[in-house]
């Protein structure tokens, strides 16, 4: 069984990471003269703020819970993460119950500057096995080592990439295909967010040749590297259509925070994460 825990969140996904926070931010109506004075700050600032989140991120160190639950199954998986900025490894421990039957596998994805890697294992009771070995040199593709700790990396950067496509903000919002229809303060919990209403159009499918559209509202906090708070984004395309509903909230402990997504358009799941 090999189970891939942040390649694509599915329905009751709960994420906990014990790590440093980094980000997460307030709204009161505004004129209209005003709105785009708002706007072109939010694009001026925001883009780089939510680079350096998830350039910040993956230097961050912590451990992952994760806990996938439908009527028959349910998978509890556990990751842990370590970098010095040479070397990575990412560790990862799932467990699947239901059935009658539990089943069980352990893996390790790491690099550094020389070789890349991999382990497996069914238990803690058994040895590692070396499923994969990668001399490193130029052009050399890690294949599922980089795409298991690319998985990693897009899941603790939840707060600062458009929900649906799990694309960075930074580089949506600089294409022509994403427009601001307006741009608002609001208050909310004695701290001022900024709220976004946007259209953004892509094509999708196994030849990009199903057009999708997302239209909705991103409430943004300036204050913390301008990560969204909370949002609704509709979805209509050939794949999928539906709504999309997130929600962020911050603990009063400084260590921890959340992003979770109350609801999702059919086939698309609903995570929660902690950070």
């Amino acid at each position: 069984m090999e189970m891939h825990p942040l390649h694509r969140l599915r329905p009751g996904l709960i994420v906990v990471v014990s790590t440093l926070a980094l980000a997460l931010w307030p709204l009161k109506g505004l004129s209209q003269g005003s709105d785009e004075v708002l706007k072109q700050r939010f694009l001026r600032e925001a883009p780089p703020q939510w680079e350096e989140y998830a350039r910040l991120s993956g230097e961050l160190q912590g451990r992952i819970a994760l806990t996938d639950k439908n009527t028959d199954l349910q998978d509890d998986v556990h990751l842990e993460y370590k970098t010095n900025g040479r070397a990575t490894v990412l560790q990862t421990a799932g467990k699947r119950s239901g059935l009658g039957k539990v089943e069980q596998v352990e893996a390790v994805f790491g690099f550094n500057p020389r070789y890349a890697f991999s382990l497996q294992r069914k238990s803690p009771a058994t040895q590692w096995i070396l499923t994969e070995h990668l001399e490193r040199r130029e052009g050399t593709d890690l294949g599922k080592i980089a795409t298991r700790i690319n998985g990693y990396l897009i899941g603790v950067t939840f707060g600062v990439r458009l929900g649906y496509t799990n694309e960075p903000l930074a580089e949506v919002v600089r294409k022509p295909e994403f427009q601001i229809s307006a741009c608002r303060k609001v208050q909310r919990d004695g701290e001022e967010l900024v709220e976004v209403a946007f259209t953004y159009s892509f094509a999708e499918g196994p030849k990009e040749w199903k057009k999708t559209n997302l239209s909705g509202k991103l409430l943004f906090d300036p204050k913390r590297y301008w990560c969204w708070r909370s949002g609704d984004i509709q979805v209509k395309g050939h794949i999928v259509s539906g709504t999309l509903k997130l929600q962020g909230t911050r603990r009063m402990r400084a260590t921890c925070l959340r992003f979770r997504v109350c609801g999702s358009p059919t086939g698309i799941g609903s995570p929660s994460m902690e950070r």
